[in-house]
């Protein structure tokens, strides 16, 4: 979980969070179910 919080602070631009979460689906996932919320 804390892997979540690592990429949180540290993406500053959309497209490297979008990649990040193109590399990881299951964190994609929690975070959409967060954004959700």
């Amino acid at each position: 979980m804390t892997d979540i919080a690592i990429y949180g602070k540290n993406i500053d631009n959309i497209s490297e969070y979008y990649k990040i979460l193109t590399q990881h689906p299951i964190l994609c996932h929690l975070l959409m179910i967060k954004t959700d919320k």
